[in-house]
């Protein structure tokens, strides 16, 4: 016979059965509907995108916050830290240039700091070095020595010529005329106006006149006197030319007779300024006297 008996319910009648914890809440019928999503405007730009990846940017890092030092705008360490850039280094050439130029009053100094500044700046091309101002200092340095080696030469050029200037000589090489000479231009036998025995140095112009008109001064001989580049000073140099200036008055047989009789002996001898920078060695010997009187005391020819 079948078993007609109802199992009883899991639930007793008039118990709600337990809620599931995963359902959704139900609606709130008071709350208001979803905002619909505003239509799109055509005229408006398209939303940008991500930004482009810039392929020169340097590597973030994990120096400091945002990948950077504190004083390193472009994010890379200072030199010499691992990952930097590595320290350049001084240019010997250009270091050179700088102290050879200081000292280009030294001919040929500023020439060879001209030399190395512009192999320094040629280098740097070729090899990125510090050193480019002192190359550009010495180069310039070198230029302003050089411009006044050039003005000293020109200068010194130009008073040798002006002491040797002076009147036309003819084939005996006497002065044809009358003229204002440079110590440089007198001869031996020359005749001045001048009277040099009351003068104690030697004069940068004379008047140099021919024999036979009246003149004071008449150069009888010019000595050499024997000596290196250096200076023997004042005393030797006019003790040496008073040697020198008797010796060939005794040997030459001058012809005295038309001196005056207050006609005395002297001579100028080169000063230590002419000895250094001119080279000069020569010393002048003549008769000089405050009257005035012609001829000569050489025999012509």
């Amino acid at each position: 016979m079948p078993d007609t008996t109802e199992e009883p319910s899991a639930t007793a009648p008039g118990v709600e059965p337990p809620a599931d914890p995963f359902t959704p809440p139900p609606a709130d019928p008071f709350a208001a509907p979803p905002a619909r999503p505003a239509p799109a405007d055509a005229s408006a730009p398209p939303a940008a995108g991500p930004a482009p990846t810039d392929p020169f940017a340097p590597p973030a890092h994990g120096y400091g916050a945002y990948g950077r030092l504190p004083g390193e705008p472009n994010g890379w360490p200072p030199p010499g830290l691992p990952g930097g850039p590595a320290a350049r280094s001084w240019s010997g050439f250009a270091i050179t240039s700088f102290v050879l130029g200081l000292f280009g009053f030294l001919f040929p100094l500023p020439v060879v700091s001209a030399g190395f500044a512009v192999a320094a700046v040629r280098r740097r091309k070729r090899r990125p070095q510090r050193g480019l101002g002192l190359a550009v200092t010495g180069l310039v340095f070198s230029a302003g020595w050089l411009l006044v080696t050039v003005a000293v030469v020109l200068l010194l050029v130009l008073a040798a010529q002006d002491l040797k200037s002076g009147p036309e000589r003819a084939a005996d090489g006497r002065p044809k005329s009358a003229g204002q000479a440079g110590p440089w231009y007198l001869r031996q036998g020359d005749c001045i106006t001048e009277d040099l025995g009351v003068l104690a140095e030697e004069p940068s112009k004379v008047t140099v006149v021919p024999c036979d008109q009246p003149h004071r001064t008449q150069v009888f001989a010019v000595v050499t006197i024997p000596g290196g580049p250096t200076h023997p000073g004042d005393v030797a140099t006019s003790a040496a030319a008073d040697r020198l200036c008797s010796a060939r008055e005794a040997q030459d047989g001058l012809d005295l007779s038309g001196l005056p009789e207050d006609a005395s002996t002297s001579f100028h001898y080169p000063s230590a300024a002419g000895w250094l920078v001119l080279r000069d060695r020569q010393a002048q010997c003549f008769y000089a006297s405050a009257a005035l009187w012609t001829g000569s005391v050489r025999p012509a020819g």
